[in-house]
């Protein structure tokens, strides 16, 4: 009964154990798994990210190429033709107005005092159309200076914001992969002390099983011992006999009464074979010892020699 009950709790505590070790290892995958798919998705996600940051970025930079090709042609001093013809359609229109102006002015006058008015009017006419060639190209001057000054800040201020959303992007994805990184790292150690553990419950699992294939020997041994006289015989001609053959053939009965494990009938089978060879050494080293008495008494002994001289 005792036995029996030992037997049962072991069977108990090994069966727990593998359903501890199955239910461990179970959850352990499950979690790998959905790390594993946390993973991929927060990946699939910065680079989305990263690919939709990648074209702002090449749109921003075709828009910084454009404001700046816009900036040299702004830069360059080429005047206006539009401006210019309108300038010099307004000089022509003022020049024929004072033209016409002066002689209808100067009709009831004499001929000496029209001539003299209109050699002043040509004179006066020089130094204004000067004056407005000047006016004009100081304007032009002035709007494309003020144009590039107006543009070059927008440029660098654009530029800065380019500059600082990149480096946010950048510092964000770091940010994101050394988190994914420790996360792994977690994942792992989680892997390892699972496998630590599933090694420990294995072993214990096969102690167990060593024990319950130890206590089932004990139960059978005890109803098989029932017979003493019958085993002490076998025991006795095992060691008492000389052939190896009738040796190695009581080691079978040997096992099925003491209900032997594998190791134990090996090591009877190695006693066996070195009880034959140890007395087969005693046979030849007593052979050996009776041929040399043999040898000495039949050998003349030096006193024999003696009678000689």
């Amino acid at each position: 009964n005792e036995y029996l009950q030992r037997i049962n709790d072991n069977d108990d505590k090994l069966k727990n154990a593998i359903l501890h070790n199955d239910t461990l290892s179970r959850a352990f995958k499950e979690q790998i798994a959905t790390m594993e798919s946390d993973h991929e998705r927060s990946i699939s996600a910065l680079q989305n990210e990263l690919e939709t940051s990648r074209q702002k970025l090449e749109q921003l930079q075709i828009r910084i190429e454009l404001l700046r090709q816009a900036n040299i042609d702004n830069e360059k001093p080429t005047s206006n033709p539009e401006s210019l013809h309108i300038g010099i359609s307004n000089h022509c229109n003022r020049d024929d107005i004072l033209a016409c102006s002066t002689p209808e002015y100067q009709q009831g006058e004499e001929s000496e005092s029209t001539n003299i008015n209109y050699q002043s009017s040509n004179i006066d006419m020089k130094p204004s159309d000067n004056v407005l060639h000047d006016a004009s190209s100081t304007i032009e001057n002035n709007t494309t200076t003020n144009n590039i000054n107006t543009l070059s800040p927008l440029n660098d201020k654009s530029r800065d914001n380019i500059f600082e959303y990149i480096q946010l992007e950048r510092q964000r994805s770091e940010d994101e992969l050394n988190k994914t990184k420790l996360l792994l790292l977690d994942t792992t150690e989680l892997l390892n002390e699972s496998e630590l553990n599933n090694t420990r419950l294995n072993e214990q699992i096969k102690l167990l099983k060593d024990e319950i294939r130890r206590l089932e020997r004990n139960m059978d041994r005890a109803e098989s011992i029932s017979n003493l006289e019958y085993l002490k015989n076998v025991i006795l001609k095992f060691f008492i006999l000389k052939s190896t053959h009738e040796r190695l053939q009581l080691i079978p009965v040997l096992v099925t009464m003491l209900k032997l494990s594998p190791d134990e009938q090996a090591q009877l089978v190695r006693v066996a074979n070195l009880q034959i060879t140890t007395n087969d050494e005693n046979l030849t080293n007593n052979v050996s010892s009776t041929q040399q008495t043999t040898n000495d008494v039949n050998s003349p002994s030096w006193s024999s020699y003696l009678n000689i001289w």
